[in-house]
């Protein structure tokens, strides 16, 4: 098996795909498809309910020496829940790399646009060299993986504070050979403060049964209440109507309720700062407008943002400054 590379090559490695000539796009539709993809391929399974609701994405990665089709039965269970599939392939059988990391993401990328994957649901998920990998998935790319579920892995800790909002599910039976470090690897990251739940029955080797990835969808599709979820889901709605106000109101409701997980509440707060910073472009651009001598301007772009954000946190500070242009302007 290859050994992973440290993560600053995550940042540094050239992208393969991009050089591989003209892809046709991904087309939106329910069913089974292998897809070619930069130097590699992926497998996506689709349930038909996606073109009615917002499902949630599992990434299934293959072991060392292994292909994603020999992980399909594993993955059989995640689709059934509803749930896209998506088992990536890495460039060389025998593991992964900072290159096939950094093509991964994009792969995911490509499926969640594709798809209208709901994107507090997507689950980085894989055995050995997979599970190692799965890790290095939610380092790179905190802001894009919501969850992280390992099998017969386990990494250290250092690098990975990026995504200590992330929970982690992580099996490895006590006759799997990588079974200490998985225990150190999970001693290490409770005390770093991570969410982080440990399986490892006494019984389970290297290549446990497929109870253990059906313990990991179970785990993952509880992370979120029904009720909090679609509150989540109608928050995105809004905010992609820009209808920040609203979103930002029921997502202060969300993190302050009583029931929810703290998973929940986590995934409340991320949608809520993407409303800070827009509500914070607004007020930039008024100040830039009003040193510019344009206070008018700025004005008026300022009361279409208060209507706007009317409800949010960040509305109270738009609606602070809008009152301060109208009294520089003589208003009332």
């Amino acid at each position: 098996m290859r050994v992973i590379a440290a993560l600053l090559l995550l940042f540094c490695t050239a992208m393969p795909a991009a050089a591989q000539g003209k892809v046709e796009p991904l087309v939106a539709k329910a069913g089974s498809q292998k897809r070619s993809f930069g130097k590699s391929y992926y497998l996506l399974n689709v349930p038909a309910a996606f073109a009615r609701q917002k499902c949630g994405l599992v990434i299934g990665l293959h072991g060392s020496g292994g292909r994603p089709e020999n992980y399909s039965g594993h993955y059989a269970p995640a689709l059934s829940k509803g749930h896209i599939v998506m088992m990536p392939a890495s460039n060389d059988p025998q593991g992964y790399d900072g290159a096939d990391v950094k093509q991964i993401v994009e792969m995911v990328e490509e499926v969640v646009k594709t798809f209208g994957v709901d994107r507090d649901r997507i689950l980085a998920s894989g055995h050995s060299a997979g599970g190692f990998t799965s890790f290095y998935l939610a380092a790179a790319r905190p802001d894009l993986f919501t969850a992280v579920g390992s099998v017969s892995a386990g990494t250290m800790v250092q690098g990975l504070d990026a995504c200590k909002a992330i929970p982690f599910y992580i099996v490895s039976g006590k006759k799997d050979f990588n079974n200490k470090q998985a225990t150190q690897c999970v001693e290490q990251m409770k005390k770093a403060g991570f969410e982080v739940t440990f399986e490892d029955p006494a019984d389970w080797d290297h290549s446990p049964p497929a109870t253990a990835w059906e313990h990991i969808f179970t785990w993952f599709d509880g992370l979120i209440a029904p009720a909090d979820l679609a509150a989540l889901q109608q928050s995105r709605a809004q905010i992609e109507k820009k209808q920040w106000g609203k979103a930002g109101a029921a997502l202060r409701k969300l993190a302050a309720s009583k029931t929810a997980t703290a998973h929940a509440k986590r995934r409340a707060e991320a949608v809520g700062e993407g409303i800070a910073l827009e509500g914070q472009k607004a007020l930039d651009d008024a100040k830039a407008s009003d040193e510019a001598g344009e206070t008018k301007k700025a004005a008026d772009a300022l009361a279409k943002a208060k209507t706007a954000f009317d409800g949010s946190e960040i509305g109270e500070r738009i609606a602070a400054m809008l009152a301060e242009l109208k009294k520089k302007l003589g208003d009332k």
